[in-house]
């Protein structure tokens, strides 16, 4: 891991990832351009409304850092969090402030996506209604809601304002970088709702003596884990789509008959939630957006099905209903299953295991035979390793599989 704050050859626009991250961070600790240049000369502030909204604009200037690697936004992701855990490491306050101000750029962003804005409206309106948001939420003065939109106001003339100085500093960073030297740089950021792959690197950071055997997390490992939860995301998104189409499609043949209906309806309903199943044990920012996405087309479908059953054969519609709850019942009971087998590398999956909550590890207690954790430790050489706070961990872990 290496230490920024010590390099005496950091330039302005590297051409390596690793050391545009150190200079960035630099800029950051030190109040450097652009991060000291986001106030608009024409608006004018108190020490009150200025305290509020300097840490507003930087965390634009940052947010838009993120996006301005365009279709690599998830590189954009993994860079900014990096940037975050140098800062972290000399201000962490200050790092703190901005994770979160960048989580409510992220939130409001989510919003104006989910009223289905284009990409321009939705870059366009982003300032104002964030504006809006961050002076709610961190405003603590008690004063009138004319006060409180006037400072609103200010706030996005600033952030308007300091998104065209970070743009001229922080784009050409980017564009300097030619070698993304990703495999090098272990100071990263997760995400609070990572998905399982990311889980993975996240338990190997903080579960070191379990994972020995295994390389250590950096930030070329963390892409590659957000960009396979991103990749399954679109293939399910897919899967839906088709799986949809075909059900309403299926309403068009010839010949229907009750129990066409119904089968076409249960097929349906099985293949969805096989995915839901999946996207729910995988996790992750992307993977939630698409479980919703089927949880409306779940219930769009369902709704379908039973006005068809109520305009055709009015006699069922009860049953048909009681059959949905069925159905819907038995989806939630298969959720409590957690599985995560099949998403994570064997070689570290008795680990993983390890560090989930007892009640997680307790469903496991039958499936994995005690000789094979044994051999487990034995092969990896992590018994060894062990000092008496990690034994005792890893012992009252065992005894949740009768080991002991």
């Amino acid at each position: 891991m290496f230490n920024i704050f010590k390099k005496k050859d950091i330039k302005m626009y590297p051409t390596k990832a690793s050391q545009s991250i150190a200079s960035l961070a630099l800029l950051i600790n030190n109040g450097g351009y652009p991060f000291s240049d986001w106030k608009d000369p024409s608006v004018q502030l108190t020490e009150e409304e200025k305290n509020l909204i300097e840490p507003a604009c930087q965390c634009l200037q940052l947010f838009f850092y993120r996006y301005a690697y365009n279709e690599r936004h998830l590189l954009g992701d993994v860079m900014l969090g990096s940037v975050l855990a140098v800062v972290k490491d000399n201000n962490p306050h200050l790092a703190k402030l901005y994770e979160i101000g960048i989580d409510l750029f992220e939130e409001t962003m989510l919003f104006l996506f989910n009223k289905s804005m284009n990409k321009k409206d939705l870059i366009d309106n982003l300032p104002s209604y964030f504006a809006v948001n961050w002076e709610r939420n961190y405003n603590r003065d008690e004063t009138s809601k004319e006060i409180r939109d006037e400072t609103s106001e200010k706030l996005l003339q600033c952030l308007l304002y300091s998104r065209t100085t970070g743009d001229s500093v922080l784009q050409p960073m980017i564009d300097a970088i030619v070698d993304f030297d990703l495999d090098e740089i272990e100071q990263i950021s997760f995400r609070k709702k990572r998905s399982l792959f990311e889980d993975v690197l996240y338990k190997r950071t903080y579960y070191p003596f379990l994972f020995r055997h295994m390389p250590i997390p950096n930030a070329n490992l963390l892409l590659e884990s957000r960009q396979k939860e991103h990749n399954l995301a679109l293939e399910f998104t897919s899967k839906k789509d088709v799986l949809e189409n075909n059900f309403i499609e299926s309403f068009k043949r010839d010949g229907l008959t009750y129990q066409s209906i119904r089968d076409s309806y249960l097929e349906f309903i099985k293949s969805i939630d096989e995915i839901r199943s999946d996207l729910v044990n995988i996790g992750g920012v992307d993977c939630n957006i698409c479980l919703n996405d089927l949880e409306v087309s779940r219930q769009k479908m369902s709704d379908l099905y039973l006005e068809l059953i109520a305009n055709s054969l009015p006699d069922k519609i009860e049953a048909e209903k009681e059959f949905k709850l069925k159905l819907d019942g038995i989806y939630l009971s298969v959720l409590e299953l957690f599985n995560p087998a099949e998403y994570i590398n064997p070689d570290e999956m008795i680990s993983y295991i390890f560090t989930m909550e007892d009640s997680y590890i307790l469903r496991y207690s039958k499936a994995i035979k005690v000789d094979l954790i044994v051999e487990y430790f034995k092969t990896n050489n992590l018994i060894q390793g062990f000092d008496e706070e990690q034994k005792e961990f890893v012992n009252s872990k065992l005894k949740l599989f009768s080991v002991l």
